[in-house]
């Protein structure tokens, strides 16, 4: 008797934690290494404004996905998909492009392009960028799931159903048995 109120005062405060305590927080784990500034990535869907500098300069800098410039890409500029201008980056990743008026530019290298809205001298809003930057190469997905053992585990919102379903069913069916053998 004194051991099925522990058993379900256990349960019971076990499915307590497991709905008080967010899901989010268990499977959080720290990403290790350098952090960097967040910088949206140019792509098809996004345009970046950038402000021109005198003489219809535009320049760039290509990085690879962890932000380590590439030095000796191809970078391509091109205008309504008509290739206008061919360079390529020097040791630090940088390229430039002059004579360019306002409009809309395509960029790219081999592995990734995007869409740019290049602004004339003096015109540019104030959140455009005072340089193009690509980012050349696969897209970096990280996560945290699978790196936190048991309490990944229970994040799962199936694992935390069940253990609130087991500590209202447990409970009862303790309480029934009890009574039934009184």
């Amino acid at each position: 008797m004194r051991l099925l109120k522990l058993l379900r005062g256990c349960t019971v405060a076990l499915a307590s934690v497991g709905v008080l305590i967010p899901h989010v927080a268990w499977g959080a784990g720290g990403v290790t290494g350098q952090q960097v500034e967040p910088r949206p990535a140019p792509d098809r869907l996004t345009t970046c404004d950038v402000a021109l500098r005198p003489g219809g300069v535009l320049q760039g800098q290509v990085v690879d996905p962890q932000g380590v410039p590439a030095a000796g890409t191809r970078v391509v500029l091109a205008r309504e998909g008509k290739p206008l201008a061919t360079t390529q980056t020097d040791d630090q990743g940088r390229f430039g492009f002059s004579g360019l008026k306002g409009g809309l530019y395509q960029l790219a290298t081999a592995q990734n392009g995007g869409m740019y809205r290049l602004w004339a001298t003096g015109t540019a809003p104030p959140a455009a960028r005072a340089d193009a930057l690509l980012v050349s190469g696969d897209s970096v997905v990280r996560g945290a799931m699978g790196q936190g053992g048991m309490l990944s585990f229970l994040a799962n919102p199936w694992v935390l159903g069940a253990i609130v379903a087991a500590a209202i069913a447990v409970p009862l069916a303790l309480d029934r048995s009890h009574n039934e053998a009184s």
